[in-house]
């Protein structure tokens, strides 16, 4: 099995890289994509929308590094696509939240 070293100052390309930790980091503008594509997923799913609504907070509640949770994220948007009266225009935004912050 290999195993990958990121250093502190390694350069690691693309939108989002990872963090130690279980963390994912975003950069200003992913975070800011990330959380113009919650907020039409809250607007979306109208009174279905909790767990849009916490996966907005998450993404709203970023450290300063712009981590977030990944475990957390990545089990809000699973729930919002299992429990959701799924249109294809919520799978869209599911899946592009997914490929904004790299999971």
């Amino acid at each position: 099995m290999s195993t990958f070293n990121f250093h502190k100052d390694a350069h690691i390309s693309g939108v989002s890289h990872f963090g130690d930790g279980g963390r994912i980091v975003l950069t200003s503008d992913a975070l800011a994509a990330a959380c113009n594509k919650a907020d039409e997923l809250v607007d979306a799913l109208g009174d279905q929308a909790g767990p849009a609504e916490e996966l907005r907070e998450e993404l709203e509640d970023t450290d300063e590094d712009g981590a977030v949770d990944a475990s957390r994220v990545r089990q809000l948007l699973t729930t919002i696509q299992d429990g959701a009266a799924a249109g294809t225009g919520v799978l869209a935004l599911v899946n592009s939240l997914r490929e904004l912050i790299g999971r």
